[in-house]
């Protein structure tokens, strides 16, 4: 390992919440750049329904952590993991 390395210093938990928001801005922006402008189809709705289940998921995980409910939002997270 050379001395160029370093090891980085773990995110805070502020940090890593408005990350995950961050990325529920991307996912939103990458389904509608997905989505047709005009009439949709079958596949379309699954396009819209993993949007929605992602987004639904990130934020429940979200609003439990500021209430110190850790452990149900940590449980909540990997029972949902795909």
């Amino acid at each position: 390992m050379s001395g160029e390395e370093r090891t980085q210093s773990p995110m805070t938990l502020t940090q890593q919440l408005n990350a995950i928001e961050k990325l529920e801005t991307v996912l939103v922006e990458r389904a509608h750049a997905i989505l047709p402008k005009g009439a949709v189809n079958i596949v379309d709705f699954f396009i819209l329904g993993a949007t929605q289940r992602t987004l639904s998921q990130s934020t429940a995980f979200r609003a439990q952590l500021p209430f110190g409910n850790g452990p149900p939002a940590h449980a909540n997270r990997c029972r949902h993991a795909d």
